[in-house]
This record gives C-alpha cells, structure tokens and sequence, in this order.
C-alpha cells in the first residue's frame, strides 16, 4: 500500500512562499511515496501550475458539501478541482474543534470531493482525554463509520507530514499504536477496544511544530485517503 505524505500549511503563506515549493519539486524528483501540498485556498490554482507535471499533488484543506449556492466565503469541490486540486482535506481536528463540525457534516463534504473526481483525506482522531480513558479505538471507529461515505474505498494509508508554515520544520511527536484495519476499510473498524494491545499501525501522524495548547481538544490526526474506485 503506497503512503502519502502531506503537508498543511493551514492558514499560512503568500505568494513568496511557493519559492520554497519550486525548490522541493527541484530536490525531489522521484520520491518513494505520493507527495502533496495542501496550501491556503488563495495559493491553490499557483502552487497547482508550479507542480504541473512534477511528483508534486496540491490539495486543499477543506470544502463545502455543496457545489454550488448561496454560500458566501465558502468553495465547493468543483471548484476546488477547477483551481488544479487533486485532494479536499476534510474533518482536521482544528474545523472539528474550532467550527463544531460533525461526522455527518464530513461525510457530507466527503462525498462532494468523490463526485467531483478528487481524492477525500477524511482525518480521524481521539482527544487528549478520550485517550486518557482508554476510548481511542471506540471513538476512531464511530468516527470512521459516520464519516466515511457509503461505497468508498480506502485508496491509501497516509503519513501526513504536517507543518504550520511553508517554512516551519515537519517535526513528528510521537508515535500512536492503532489496529492495522485502519487501512481497510470503515464498516469493520472495531467500535470496543480488544482486551489485547492494538498490533502497531503502518503509518505514523506527525505534529507540527508550533507549540499546541495544553487543551483537552489537543487531537492527534490519522488521514485515510478514499475514493469512489477500488484500491
């Protein structure tokens, strides 16, 4: 199963900035897994024509379920695909956190990005205290089972690399031991923890670097990467 490694710059970055992706795609010219760039809305459709016929996908960090509407300040995923995106990043702890998305509204965006023929990375993730009480694998598994769309596949497990900048350091955290069936499929994620220790996953989810807040809220993210074809 190929990986991916994906970086988010979140609300960070100008124009200035995709200096640093010309350099990348200089330096890496046949990488050992899928490469992609998830820049600010406003760098999409420049960062796309840079990366054009390089190793490097652009990818956006999130959509509206919608393709079309009254939706002031929103994009939908045609739209998004139009600009040159090739992934919709959708369920980031921060919107789940900071906008109160649910996993119905994520599976919603989820099956807007297959439809219009880009890949969904739908991210998953237990909170600081949900861990701490031992839920994390009840609590991915509702998570993927009311996130996920009807019908989709698991195209890849990812290692996102994420980072808070273009130019801030990719620096992992730590390491999560979850089932190996995170690279499945949804419907046979387990919904209780096993009496024996999860067996180590495949893939790691790195942090970025910017110190987080000591909140409860503090996620740590797994992205599965689906699609409408089969893996």
């Amino acid at each position: 199963m190929r990986k991916l490694a994906a970086g988010n710059w979140k609300m960070n970055g100008t124009r200035a900035a995709l200096a640093e992706v010309r350099a990348l795609i200089a330096a890496v010219d046949a990488p050992g897994c899928d490469m992609l760039l998830c820049p600010p809305a406003t760098l999409i459709a420049a960062m796309a024509e840079i990366a054009q016929g390089s190793a490097l996908n652009v990818g956006a960090q999130d959509c509206h379920a919608k393709a079309s509407g009254a939706h002031t300040g929103d994009l939908s995923a045609p739209m998004l695909a139009d600009a040159g995106a090739s992934h919709v990043i959708l369920g980031h702890s921060e919107r789940r956190a900071d906008h109160g998305e649910t996993d119905t509204q994520v599976k919603a965006k989820a099956e807007a990005v297959i439809a219009a023929g880009l890949v969904a990375i739908i991210c998953v993730g237990e909170t600081e205290a949900q861990r701490d009480e031992g839920n994390t694998l009840e609590v991915i598994g509702r998570q993927l089972d009311a996130s996920v769309p009807h019908g989709a596949t698991a195209a890849h497990l990812s290692s996102p690399m994420s980072r808070s900048g273009p130019l801030a350091p990719a620096v992992p955290r730590r390491w999560i031991r979850l089932p190996r069936c995170m690279a499945l499929s949804a419907p046979v994620w387990p919904r209780r923890p096993r009496p024996r220790p999860p067996e180590p996953a495949c893939s790691m989810a790195a942090r970025s670097s910017r110190p987080m807040p000591q909140t409860s809220l503090r996620c740590r993210m797994w992205m599965v990467r689906w699609s409408a074809g089969p893996a």
